[in-house]
Formats: structure tokens, sequence, C-alpha cells
């Protein structure tokens, strides 16, 4: 088995570390999410981990990659998405932590473009934990919702989309 890492600073705000193994073995073409896994900071910082596979390795955008569908504005510009989730009223409810101060419409703060990974084999297929570190605020603080939990997207560059969700949280 091969691996690869990489630490590359994405937009100022989070590091990602991606490790990517080739294997012998083959994984479907479409991105896995095989797990996400919010781990708190005592400083109200956290890391989100989420473990992955791909089969055809076309995990991540170029810095160039920002013509349609990665167009700013668009869905796919980020390739990382995570919705934050509060339980309220008996249930889960997506909140809305950012607002855009040009056009007020609401906006997430947890998107990311990951850049992409690259295997230096034959074998494309890519087995890795990415982890980001999330800002000082990764929950609300003016909510009465004690539990909180994140729903993680992942894209790959044919538009192919994995989706998880993380372990419940108590709110700090």
């Amino acid at each position: 088995m091969k691996s690869r890492s990489a630490i590359l600073l994405v937009f100022g705000v989070a590091f990602i570390v991606g490790t990517a193994c080739l294997r012998d073995d083959a994984f479907p073409p479409q991105p896995n999410i095989t797990e996400a896994v919010l781990i708190p900071n005592p400083d109200s910082t956290a890391v989100m981990r989420i473990s992955f596979t791909d089969g055809d390795g076309d995990i991540g955008l170029n810095e160039g990659d920002t013509l349609a569908p990665f167009n700013p504005g668009s869905e796919f510009f980020s390739n990382l998405i995570f919705n934050y989730f509060e339980f309220s009223n008996g249930k889960w409810q997506r909140v809305y932590l950012g607002i855009d101060p040009v056009t007020g419409d609401t906006t997430n703060p947890f998107s990311y473009r990951i850049p992409v990974l690259e295997t230096d084999g034959r074998d494309k297929a890519l087995e890795g934990d990415i982890d980001v570190d999330m800002p000082f605020g990764y929950f609300n603080p003016f909510t009465e919702a004690d539990s909180l939990r994140y729903e993680v997207v992942l894209y790959d560059r044919a538009l192919n989309e994995a989706r998880a969700t993380t372990q419940t949280l108590l709110k700090p």
C-alpha cells in the first residue's frame, strides 16, 4: 500500500489533512463517507474527521476550477459542506449560522474546497481521512437547544455526492 499526505490552508480558516491510500481492491467510482466524527476541543473549536473512499480518485478541485459547474455562487463551488442541525421542539432542524453581509442571504460558514488528491500509481482509488479544523463557534451559543450534529456532504468532480451524519453531541 502506498500512501500520500497533504496539508493545505483553505481560505485561511481551516487546515485540511488528507491521506490517500492506494489499494488493490476496487471501490465504487462514487465517493463514500465511511465515518464522520466531530471531535470537540476544550477551547470551543473542533476537528471534523471524514473517512472516505473513492474508486476513481476524482476527489478535489484545482484553484482554476471556477467555470460552471464549479463557479462561485454555484452549489458545487465548495466540494465539502457541513450542514449544522440542532434538536429543538422534538425534531432535528437545520440552522443557518451565517449571513452574507452584501445580500443578506443565509450562507454556510462550513463550506470548503478540497484540493485535488493525487495518486502516484495506476490505481486511482482513494481511501483516507480528511481532517478539518473547525473555528471557534462550531455550535450556536444563542439557542436553548442542547444537542447538535452535522450532516457532511462530499462531492467529487463528476458531481457524485456522499452524505453522512455525525454523532449527536451535547452543546458545550
